[in-house]
């Protein structure tokens, strides 16, 4: 099976706020409608719209640092990784913790 690429036509560049200290992880939903972003020394993940930069709703739960977050292929979940060696996997249209993985 040959790979499927994608081909960057253009693009815009925008300045989100949001985060007191530098993001350090950052996922893309499947859907390229949402994306998830977590700073430095964060224990809580932020979704929000890619077109209009508007938080749609936070992810909290972790009981130490967020390391890493990614989405479902059907951009309707978002696992999310911590120094607290666990991963939780939230419902991303609520936000509501749907399983914790120790």
């Amino acid at each position: 099976v040959k790979p499927r690429h994608h081909y960057i036509r253009s693009y815009s560049q925008y300045t989100l706020l949001g985060h007191a200290n530098r993001v350090k992880c950052v996922a893309l939903a499947p859907s390229e409608r949402y994306y998830v972003s977590c700073a430095y020394e964060d224990m809580a993940v932020s979704m929000h719209d890619v077109y209009s930069g508007k938080e749609m709703t936070s992810f909290f739960g972790h009981e130490d640092t967020v390391i890493g977050a990614s989405f479902s292929l059907d951009s309707k979940m978002v696992a999310t990784t911590s120094r607290d060696n666990s991963m939780i996997l939230w419902d991303a249209v609520t936000g509501r913790q749907l399983f914790i993985f120790d």
